[in-house]
């Protein structure tokens, strides 16, 4: 089977953005002083997703959210993994950019709801890669030991289910 120069070469950029995104997400956050009123200027993820289509794919992933406001999110994601079709399992990855916005971004809740969207570039081996729109709800809980867990569904390119990882603030979400 004959392999396009889209898939090609996109796996290449997803290869050659993963060792930043794991970098992001595993270094401590840093601050911007005491003049901005965001001190954490970014925030780590890793994360696990699947996405149900024709094409179906599990991804794992690393990202990085920066906040673009007190209630906004703006979220990048790398992720690869395996997709399968008739049988057939093949690589695959992907890069999202979702903005979130926040419904609790102060924890005056145990549970903080947040919705977004965004944009999803997905690749698998032997298909043409492809943009998709995204649309997300998610939840995220409280923080424990630097780190918050979330769970969001949405849809984008199929329908997606995932779980995320998020390093804690200690001022908000």
């Amino acid at each position: 089977m004959r392999r396009g120069l889209g898939s090609a070469a996109a796996g290449v950029r997803l290869r050659r953005a993963a060792p930043l995104a794991i970098a992001l997400a595993l270094a401590p956050p840093g601050s911007s002083g005491a003049q901005s009123p965001f001190p954490t200027r970014w925030q780590g993820e890793a994360r696990v997703d699947a996405i149900f289509a024709r094409l179906t794919a599990v991804h794992a992933g690393l990202g990085a959210s920066v906040p673009l406001g007190y209630y906004v999110r703006l979220e990048g994601v790398v992720a690869g993994g395996a997709s399968r079709l008739s049988g057939v399992t093949r690589t695959s990855g992907r890069a999202d950019l979702v903005g979130r916005f926040l419904l609790d971004p102060f924890f005056q809740y145990r549970r903080g709801p947040y919705a977004g969207g965004g944009l999803s570039y997905r690749a698998d081996r032997g298909a043409r890669g492809r943009v998709d729109l995204v649309a997300v709800i998610g939840v995220e809980g409280t923080a424990h030991r630097g780190w918050m867990v979330a769970a969001e569904c949405g849809v984008g390119g199929g329908v997606r289910v995932g779980m995320a990882l998020r390093r804690a603030r200690e001022d908000r979400r």
